[in-house]
């Protein structure tokens, strides 16, 4: 919406346009954060896969899901 209101051109907008505009924006934040948290998923599976030094710890093992999925969040957040 900030976006849409600070448009210099928002005159010229007309009124149909503007919630497609909203809508296309939410669509595609809600994509690009769905791609970033499976990334980040896919990565923390891989690593406790394939590095089995990490399960011998619960406590690490833990600490990496949580680590990765604080990853994700704040990825997407910045983005």
């Amino acid at each position: 919406m900030k976006k849409i209101s600070e448009n210099p051109d928002k005159d010229n907008i007309s009124p149909w346009k503007t919630p497609l505009i909203a809508i296309g924006d939410f669509v595609l934040l809600t994509v690009v954060s769905l791609a970033i948290g499976i990334f980040c998923g896919f990565s923390a599976t891989f690593m406790t896969k394939k590095m089995r030094f990490i399960s011998h710890s619960a406590v690490a093992e833990s600490s990496l899901l949580l680590g990765w999925a604080m990853l994700g969040y704040l990825f997407s957040e910045m983005i």
